[in-house]
């Protein structure tokens, strides 16, 4: 399993100065990772091979344009994404990068993705906004709930990115172009534009 390092992550609400400065920037990659054999992964929890990107476990990768790297990472103790704005991909996803050992799948794959997000290489971040559950869980304790980003190209696509949000995908961090909230949250759903 990968070791993932918190220190300098930050929830969505705490990152509005990272998340505005991705507008109008070029998208030059997404990167799904992959810490489990893909195998077992799709023979576990019955996700297709052509749906990996969208519905695998690991960090997710945004690549834009000027080199900006951002990380998106599910986190259960607060049940939300997590950012991280990363140095490099060398340092990242790299020989020796953080995440040297996981299995790097592009949104460019053809073995891996549906076709469907191929076409996001070179698109341009219009806007975004933070999804956010307004509730506590049955302890009684508060939680972030910061559960996804959604990304709206210029070109009208859209992209979310969530934890544990879209009924529509199975995934404790799921790539989405639709998102279905689950029943129990819909009405509890805070939108954040960025």
């Amino acid at each position: 399993m990968i070791n993932i390092k918190y220190d300098k992550t930050e929830l969505p609400s705490q990152s509005i100065g990272l998340l505005s400065s991705l507008k109008g920037l070029h998208v030059i990659n997404v990167y799904r990772l992959f810490d489990w054999d893909i195998s077992n992964y799709m023979n576990t929890f019955g996700v297709k091979e052509s749906g990996l990107f969208s519905s695998g476990n690991g960090p997710i990768l945004l690549h834009m344009e000027n080199d900006i790297i951002v990380s998106i990472i599910s986190v259960n103790k607060y049940i939300s994404v997590v950012l991280q704005k990363e140095n490099s991909l060398e340092e990242t996803i790299g020989k020796e990068g953080k995440y040297s050992e996981c299995k790097v799948i592009s949104n460019e794959s053809e073995k891996y993705t549906n076709g469907e997000w191929k076409t996001i290489t070179g698109m341009v971040i219009k806007s975004l906004n933070i999804i956010k559950i307004k509730n506590i869980d049955s302890s009684g304790r508060p939680f972030p709930n910061e559960r996804g980003i959604e990304i709206i190209f210029e070109e009208g696509k859209r992209m979310f990115i969530a934890y544990k949000l879209c009924e529509n995908i199975e995934s404790n961090l799921s790539i989405s172009s639709e998102c279905i909230f689950f029943d129990d949250i819909k009405n509890h759903t805070d939108i954040i534009s960025v």
